[in-house]
């Protein structure tokens, strides 16, 4: 996936998903002075409040050299000094469940031969001392 970010004079920062008609669109309303409205926003904001659109190269040197409190990346938003994970994106949170979720072992119950199977194998392998 490829994200564009816009960032604000008072510190926020969106992460936009890339294509070039919303980025073009995004600097067309900024520089005209208007309103940028995108679905992803859930509104809009006005381009006076606007102080940056950076794509993903530009946004890498942005938090280097700036430093922000939080930072956001791939939906998952950082600490600005420490670099370190402080919280995911909600549809990021989802995603990774469901990568868990699909990860995670399928408990299967054992049938009773396949229990006798199993402590007859454990019996055998006890060392001498331990067995009855």
């Amino acid at each position: 996936m490829k994200y564009f970010y816009i960032v604000t004079f008072d510190g926020q920062i969106f992460e936009i998903l890339y294509s070039k008609e919303k980025f073009d669109a995004s600097l067309g309303a900024w520089q005209k002075g208007g309103l940028l409205l995108l679905k992803e926003l859930g509104g809009g904001i006005h381009a006076s409040s606007i102080s940056k659109i950076l794509d993903e190269d530009l946004y890498e040197s942005y938090i280097f050299s700036v430093k922000p409190t939080l930072f956001i990346k791939d939906g998952s938003w950082y600490d600005g000094k420490e670099r370190r994970l402080v919280r995911h994106e909600n549809w990021k949170q989802k995603e990774l469940d469901k990568v868990k979720k699909l990860e995670a072992p399928i408990y299967k119950e054992k049938t009773d031969e396949e229990i006798e199977a199993t402590k007859k194998l454990l019996e055998k392998m006890k060392p001498d001392f331990l067995r009855k």
